[in-house]
């Protein structure tokens, strides 16, 4: 099956409207993590090591989480951990929030899940830097199988070591857009320093948080692509003034 709307159409702005920066305490400790919504509920979805302090989470007053989808920054209240799984080949934590003010990205009809990559389609994941403050980095991500991707677009530092640059990146969801949702498959475990450019990245898939999600997550792209889109409004029947005839007002 083919879907050429996800090769050819890249999202952006759908995409930096649910990615948020995470600050915790220290020099290192900052990463992204991807805004989702489950049974009216708002969850953010990142690694694990970037609230660790230690074999522990950091103290839910020291876990901040910002948004960008307006011209200033928004501070996400309500942080709560829910769950962490620090393990090597999990690497998960989901932390509950409040619903985030300002947001305006469609969760109900624009966002799905999807539990493993396929490497037919391209890739980006957005996260934010040392140092980016409203600006986060898209990365085009080529997956080559078995659990192989590659960074596809040059890494530029702009004044940063290669480090700050790319570490930033931890916890960034992965994802392959079309004109109208975006299809969430993993998220950014670590970049992997192979002595130039970090261009190998190790990325997680989303199957990997074991948790008791009430929204579905599908197997793969093939199951979400083409699923129809919720009546997320509610409908009002009001009547047109001047022919008094019913009209369906969304």
């Amino acid at each position: 099956m083919s879907y050429p709307i996800i090769s050819s159409y890249f999202n952006l702005g759908k995409i930096k409207s649910i990615s948020v920066k995470i600050t915790c305490p220290g020099n290192d400790n900052y990463g992204t993590g991807t805004l989702i919504k489950d049974d009216g509920y708002f969850y953010v979805l990142t690694a694990a090591h970037v609230i660790m302090n230690g074999n522990v989470p950091f103290d839910i007053e020291e876990i901040k989480i910002e948004g960008f989808w307006s011209q200033n920054a928004r501070i996400i209240k309500g942080v709560k951990v829910e769950k962490t799984n620090p393990a090597p080949d999990k690497d998960y934590a989901i932390i509950r929030v409040d619903e985030p003010e300002g947001c305006t990205f469609d969760f109900d009809n624009c966002l799905l899940v999807v539990k493993e990559c396929e490497e037919t389609f391209p890739y980006r994941s957005y996260g934010f830097s040392k140092g980016g403050g409203l600006s986060g980095r898209v990365r085009e991500l080529d997956y080559q199988g078995s659990g192989k991707w590659k960074v596809k677009d040059e890494i530029s530092t702009v004044g940063l070591s290669i480090d700050d640059v790319m570490r930033g990146q931890s916890g960034a969801g992965v994802f392959a857009t079309d004109r109208n949702r975006l299809y969430l498959v993993g998220f950014v475990k670590s970049t992997v320093n192979d002595g130039d450019l970090h261009d190998d990245i190790s990325v997680q898939p989303m199957s990997v948080f074991n948790y008791e999600w009430k929204t579905n997550w599908y197997d793969n792209i093939e199951a979400a692509y083409g699923v129809p889109m919720a009546m997320s409004r509610p409908i009002i029947i009001a009547k047109n003034p001047i022919s008094c005839e019913d009209k369906i007002v969304y």
